[in-house]
């Protein structure tokens, strides 16, 4: 799943999105099984991307319920909670995995 917040972006939008990420949207997610990983970048007008990868279509949306049944923290402003501008499901058709190496 790849999502966009296209820039610019305040310095106070960027924050907010930052640490909501740490305090309240990966606690609710992290231990989702079928949630492979994440990884979230920044552009220089403060746009962001969050690429996040995961076994099924339905850890995708279980990620959702998790994250929208949270709570807003007490610092939380709703104005700085801005949807994305995009979001985009990509589906890998084929990975060729390496074979594990023998154990010696």
């Amino acid at each position: 799943q790849l999502i966009t917040f296209t820039g610019p972006r305040s310095p106070e939008w960027c924050a907010a999105f930052d640490r909501s990420s740490e305090e309240r949207l990966w606690p609710a997610v992290r231990d989702l099984p079928g949630l492979a990983g994440d990884v979230v970048g920044s552009t220089s007008d403060g746009g962001r991307i969050a690429l996040t990868l995961a076994e099924s279509i339905e850890t995708l949306e279980a990620g959702a319920v998790a994250i929208m049944s949270t709570e807003l923290l007490p610092w939380e402003k709703p104005e700085h909670l801005t949807g994305p501008d995009d979001l985009t499901i990509l589906r890998l058709l084929h990975a060729d995995v390496p074979a594990a190496a023998p154990a010696g």
